[in-house]
């Protein structure tokens, strides 16, 4: 084998290992579920003024806490401790870890444990509360919850290149060999 093919396949496999390299290191990042409150209005449908802020500590519905109307355990997704100007508030909730068939959970502290309120399937969900405090929204724990994260980019460009440079290589090694 002649030192000019070695430098070549050894250029080649030096490619191929960059280019996996980097084909996997700058994975696309997951999106994550997120759960947005859309709008809060009274029982008349009037604007109804707002505030959500952190869970304290002591309240914090976790995945054990959580369940379906079965008993089942469920993935907490969001919760916020809201204060509304008035009540009962309905507030519209936009979930993007849902689709028309997921069923989404509502959740409310009553001042000594987590009760669940309603349920309802799909990714825009309005729900009355009576009275507010800490509030959960969640998930069957069988749900994404999200996009998954992309593992890599598609390596067909890359070999297409390295292809190409190792055909422009050994076009040129022979045309210097008949010359």
């Amino acid at each position: 084998m002649s030192k000019m093919l070695k430098a070549t396949a050894l250029f080649a496999l030096v490619l191929l290992m960059v280019f996996g390299v980097f084909g996997t290191a700058f994975a696309a990042g997951s999106k994550s579920a997120t759960v947005e409150i859309a709008s809060v209005t009274d029982d008349s449908g009037a604007e109804n003024a707002y505030k959500a802020e952190e869970v304290a500590e002591e309240f914090i519905l976790t995945d054990e806490i959580a369940t379906d109307k079965a008993g089942k355990p469920v993935k907490v997704l969001w919760q916020k401790d809201i204060t509304a100007e008035k009540l009962p508030a309905v507030i519209k909730f936009s979930i993007s870890a849902a689709d028309d068939d997921t069923e989404v959970f509502f959740y409310h502290h009553n001042g000594t444990e987590w009760e669940l309120v309603t349920s309802g399937k799909g990714a825009s969900q309005e729900v009355t509360f009576k009275d507010l405090s800490p509030v959960g929204v969640a998930i069957p724990s069988e749900s994404s919850g999200g996009d998954s994260p992309k593992t890599g980019e598609n390596m067909l460009v890359y070999f297409a290149g390295l292809a190409v440079m190792l055909g422009a290589s050994v076009a040129v090694m022979a045309l210097r060999k008949k010359a």
